[in-house]
C-alpha cells in the first residue's frame, strides 16, 4: 500500500490500525458468548505466532555489522525508555487508588508492549534496499537491531515483572465488610398501652 498512496510504512500502519479499529467495534457490537469463543481461539493462535513473528523479525538483523560501542549505545537508550516507560506509568497512575508497589507492577508488565517493533522496524529495512543511498541501508539495519533488542530486554522484564513481582508488589485485600444487621424489634414485644 506504500507505493500506491506515495507514503512508505503505511501497510504495517494501517493493519495495526484497522486491528484497534475492529477490535473496538467488535467488542462493541458481539455478544458476550462469541467473545469468550473467539478470544479463546485468539488465545490459542498467538501462542503459535507470536514467536513467529519475533523470529521472523529477527532473521533480518545481521548483529555481526553492529561494535560493542553500537550495542552498548543501544542497550542505554532501551534502558532510558524503560525508566521513562515506568515514570510515564507513575504519573498517569498517581493520584488514583494504587500504593506505589502497585503502580510499579503496572509499569513492569507495560514494558513488554513490542508489537510495534517488530510490525514496523521490518518496514525500515525493506524501504531501505530501495533507497540510492548505501548508508541508508546501515542505519536502517541499526534501527532493526535496536527493535530487536528493545523486544529482547523489555519482553522478559515484563514477564518477569508478572511471575516474580506479582506476589511480592501486589497484596490481596478483602472486600470490606458489612456492619452486622441490628436486631429489629419484633411486634408481639411491644407492650400494650393502658
Amino acid at each position: 500500500s506504500g507505493p500506491k498512496v506515495g507514503l512508505p510504512g503505511t501497510g504495517p500502519l494501517s493493519s495495526i490500525c484497522t486491528g484497534f479499529v475492529a477490535t473496538m467495534l467488535w467488542k462493541l457490537q458481539t455478544p458476550l458468548s462469541s467473545k469468550t469463543l473467539v478470544n479463546t481461539i485468539f488465545q490459542g493462535s498467538w501462542v503459535v505466532l507470536c514467536p513467529i513473528l519475533f523470529a521472523s523479525t529477527g532473521s533480518d538483523v545481521d548483529m555481526s555489522i553492529l561494535d560493542w560501542t553500537t550495542i552498548t549505545w543501544m542497550l542505554g537508550i532501551v534502558l532510558v525508555t524503560v525508566i521513562v516507560r515506568l515514570l510515564g506509568c507513575f504519573l498517569v497512575l498517581f493520584g488514583g487508588e494504587f500504593n506505589w508497589k502497585e503502580m510499579l507492577f503496572v509499569g513492569l508488565i507495560f514494558q513488554g508492549k513490542a508489537t510495534n517493533q517488530a510490525a514496523l522496524a521490518p518496514n525500515l529495512l525493506y524501504t531501505s534496499w530501495k533507497s540510492e543511498y548505501p548508508e541508508d541501508a546501515h542505519r536502517a539495519a541499526e534501527s532493526v537491531a535496536m527493535g530487536v533488542l528493545s523486544i529482547l530486554v523489555c519482553t522478559p522484564l515484563a514477564h518477569l515483572g508478572a511471575r516474580l513481582g506479582g506476589p511480592y508488589l501486589l497484596s490481596k485485600q478483602e472486600p470490606p465488610r458489612p456492619p452486622p444487621a441490628k436486631p429489629e424489634p419484633d411486634s408481639t414485644d411491644a407492650k400494650p398501652d393502658a
